[in-house]
């Protein structure tokens, strides 16, 4: 099957070697990493974006312009375009046209952009995946998609950097928690809720925090951040700002982790550093908008609070927003305070992630959906 990957926004270089070694967005990986798969099973794959022609990869790079109604099966257009590419999608003549969809799927109001999105997106689409029921409903209820036109489908990472896992840091007398997603994701809730946790745990426990802007070419953000919040790290000698890492780094981090400290009210569709964090036994502790029920399943692999539409979208109020807190914190000292119980999460959030997010599992499952 030929197949053509298009990217008309997000990273521009979404090469293997960037992913390993300086860390790409997880829709990018999402991209990369299926689209190197299905090249490995035989399939003629090009991506098309803004990226070098680097050697040794199993897909071909090409350049976004250059995309065309060319020889090839199937055209998956991957997120959401920018407005000036809705047409583009419509135009492109292809035997099978594949919306990809991971996040963002509005611009401004629905009900502003309905007849947009309904001409150049979804009508034109043979299928339109995304990774979560909740998108599904959304898409359908907003833009009169018919439901069987839309796939809830689950993504795949790759396990084997989760391989070098040892349950000895359940046990371990200092607790070391993990933030790793983009700064406006969460980090100010867990930067609240942190000196709680650790005065109630008497200092015995860490907080590494991973994630930065630098992929979307804001190099010195990293810095920025340290220095914004330089105070607050002088007061919290025991939390540490990493920035942003590749994803070799990334994994052996979230290896040493026992859970993942996650109070975010960012609506996920699907979050890679959550199944990340599963696969290396890392317990999430979320939202129900980070932790969808299509990833962490309550009580099983995670714990997922519900935090309410208000509070959210920040028009509650502290009071509102603190009440969230504090139990969040509640879920925290539950997992700190049960070592066997966060034993429990850990391994079965582990074994579950890996049955789940297979990447090669799902891939054939990717193939079934695009032929």
């Amino acid at each position: 099957m030929k197949i053509a990957w298009y990217l008309p926004n997000g990273i521009d270089d979404v090469t293997y070697s960037r992913y390993l070694t300086q860390g790409i967005g997880g829709s990018e990986a999402h991209c990369l990493l299926f689209c190197r798969e299905l090249a490995n099973q035989g399939h003629d794959v090009t991506i098309y974006g803004n990226v070098v022609l680097p050697e040794g990869e199993p897909v071909r790079f090409l350049h976004r312009n250059a995309i065309g109604n060319h020889d090839a099966d199937v055209l998956v257009w991957h997120r959401k375009p920018e407005d000036e590419y809705l047409p583009l999608f419509e135009e492109l003549q292809y035997p099978r046209k594949i919306l990809y969809q991971t996040d963002q799927y509005v611009n401004g109001s629905p009900a502003a952009c309905k007849e947009t999105w309904q001409k150049y997106l979804y009508a034109p689409a043979h299928k339109i995946i995304n990774f979560s029921y909740w998108a599904k409903e959304y898409i359908c209820a907003q833009y009169d998609v018919p439901a069987e036109k839309v796939i809830v489908f689950r993504n795949g990472l790759e396990t084997e950097y989760y391989r070098d896992f040892t349950e000895a840091k359940y046990n371990a007398d200092v607790v070391r928690f993990i933030y790793c997603s983009l700064p406006n994701r969460g980090l100010d809730n867990a930067m609240e809720i942190f000196p709680i946790v650790s005065e109630r745990l008497q200092g015995k426990c860490e907080l590494h925090i991973y994630g930065d802007y630098t992929m979307y070419g804001l190099d010195a953000h990293a810095d920025a951040i340290r220095k914004y919040h330089a105070a607050w790290f002088k007061a919290n000698p025991n939390a540490f700002y990493h920035g942003g890492v590749g994803h070799c780094e990334l994994a052996r981090a979230q290896l040493d982790a026992a859970i993942l400290f996650y109070p975010t009210f960012f609506r996920e569709n699907c979050s890679s550093s959550i199944i990340e964090c599963m696969l290396a036994g890392c317990v999430p502790v979320t939202s129900w908008l980070g932790g969808i029920p299509e990833l962490v399943f309550t009580t099983v692999d995670g714990i997922v609070l519900h935090v309410a539409d208000d509070v959210c979208f920040g028009i509650a109020g502290d009071e509102a927003k603190w009440e969230y807190h504090w139990r969040y914190i509640d879920a925290i000292m539950n997992l700190c305070t049960d070592r066997e119980l966060l034993a429990e999460y850990g391994l079965m959030a582990r074994h579950l992630a890996h049955l789940r997010f297979n990447i090669k599992k799902q891939t054939k499952y990717l193939e079934a959906i695009l032929a």
